[in-house]
């Protein structure tokens, strides 16, 4: 473990992390460390990743934002981790506390560790693995990289995978072909492995302990977002080159995977439609409106008009058809639309949840941490910034304090098996379950559990028992009939 100090901020999405990051660095004269993954993208979805803005940093250095392409879709926590361990190092070495603070618990986990599961220090040979995954898809030998060839080469991997996962199974193959060995078997040796912290760790938790509140505020920020235009910003960055169903692999890479893109592309793709039949629809909707005005004030000043001056039929009946035609597409985009906005706000509060998750298993890991209940944000100073500020004195002050929990070391030594890390699945719970009412294949005790108490499966098991109960009561009418008829 290193000397040098790092400032950890944890929390959910909506918890004023980095609000809290900025004022502990005008405090300690500190600089802000960002490990979302989804932020480090140049000039795009800054308000959909909820990117902090110029004014808002306050002239405190932020790291690690905005200095990937658009068209970067293989970015991981390995390049990350290469890129951020020495400015770390460098801040430090400048007398600064370096204060880290974002959501991707993955690559904060790889700042916490010194031997993370995928890491800057156990990366072999990452030319060769970088090479590998740049590749376009097209010329990728697809029987050397399909489901098939990871099920006989790493059965234990391929239970874990999604045989549809394209860049999953890629990436688990290109490990075994770069390194002979299996993705399993260095996750498993990692997870047997001691881990040492890579710095002294002052952790700090925000969390809201009323869960009604907490998805509230996560409804509101997504309506503020929306009102500075996240709508516009993610229609735009759809005409991007890059930005497509295929290139993205089903919007899974690069920045696509932020909340709210691929959540919003069916209202792109109807706004596309919408926007390439309106012009015209408008256009018969103004020549036939005119029309039908110019005959009804021409027959209000000409009452005693003959009949040369009757509206032909049809066109009434194509005004009327038109109209329904417009009325049709804007009621269908604006439903669309708010089908988006649910989606999006549904999948920022689930992401919410396992961020959440993974915090409580990182909390019980041997770490100490500090936790700060953001529920009254009225009572900020008091709940929140000056405990952070007391904390980061202690730390300061006293170079004994590592963030390790004493006791749970001291339990950790006397256990021959050095107490595997429950921030991450073991390999035992790497195990694919299948729903045959739901024709669904899922990864997971987690998944499991999670889709058999979704609305979706209590659905389909409803109408699969109704529609057992009618053919049950069809069979035994049919039943009925025929001993009637042999009785005659």
């Amino acid at each position: 473990m290193k000397e040098g100090l790092v400032v950890f901020v944890l929390g959910t999405t909506g918890v004023g992390k980095s609000q809290l990051a900025i004022e502990l660095a005008q405090q300690f004269d500190g600089e802000v460390i960002s490990s979302d993954s989804m932020q480090m993208y140049r000039d795009v979805a800054e308000i959909t990743t909820n990117k902090v803005t110029r004014e808002e940093m306050q002239g405190i250095p932020h790291h690690m934002l905005s200095f990937l392409d658009l068209e970067t879709l293989d970015f991981n926590v390995g390049q990350y981790t290469l890129q951020v361990i020495p400015i770390i190092d460098d801040i430090i070495s400048r007398g600064k506390l370096p204060i880290v603070v974002g959501g991707t618990h993955y690559y904060t986990t790889s700042m916490i560790w010194s031997n993370s599961i995928i890491s800057y220090d156990n990366l072999e040979e990452p030319k060769q693995q970088e090479g590998k995954e740049e590749e376009e898809e097209e010329d990728i030998n697809t029987e050397l990289y399909s489901y098939e060839k990871l099920k006989e080469i790493d059965p234990v991997s391929a239970e874990k995978i999604h045989k549809n996962d394209f860049r999953k199974i890629k990436r688990s193959l290109s490990i075994f072909y770069t390194t002979g060995k299996r993705q399993s078997e260095i996750y498993k040796n990692q997870q047997t492995d001691k881990k040492d912290l890579r710095y002294r760790s002052c952790l700090i938790w925000l969390k809201c302990s009323d869960a009604k509140v907490m998805e509230e505020r996560l409804n509101q920020r997504v309506d503020k977002m929306i009102e500075r235009g996240m709508i516009q910003e993610i229609t735009s960055l759809f005409s991007h080159p890059s930005m497509t169903v295929e290139k993205t692999e089903n919007f899974t890479k690069g920045v696509c995977q932020s909340i709210g893109i691929k959540e919003l592309y069916p209202y792109y793709k109807l706004k596309l439609d919408y926007d390439k039949q309106m012009p015209s629809l408008e256009s018969t909707y103004n020549q036939l409106h005119l029309e039908i005005s110019t005959y009804k004030e021409n027959l209000t000043n000409n009452s005693n008009t003959s009949g040369s001056l009757q509206l032909p039929p049809h066109k009434i009946y194509e005004f009327k058809k038109v109209t329904k035609k417009i009325d049709s597409l804007k009621k269908n985009l604006e439903k669309e639309l708010k089908t988006g906005i649910l989606l999006v706000k549904s999948h920022t509060k689930r992401y919410a949840h396992k961020q959440s998750n993974w915090i409580q298993k990182l909390s019980q890991n041997r770490l100490d941490m500090l936790h700060l209940d953001t529920l009254n944000l009225n009572d900020w100073s008091a709940k929140v910034l000056n405990p952070s500020k007391e904390l980061v004195e202690q730390f300061k002050l006293d170079l004994k304090l590592t963030g390790l929990n004493i006791n749970s070391i001291d339990q950790s030594n006397n256990n021959n098996n050095n107490s595997m890390d429950t921030e991450f699945p073991t390999i035992k719970e790497w195990k694919k379950y299948k729903c045959i009412e739901c024709d669904k294949e899922l990864n997971g005790e987690h998944e499991w559990k999670a889709h058999i108490d979704s609305k979706s499966h209590s659905y389909r098991l409803k109408k699969r028992k109704a529609e057992a109960s009618l053919d049950f009561s069809f069979n035994n009418d049919n039943s009925d009939t025929n001993k009637v008829q042999k009785t005659d």
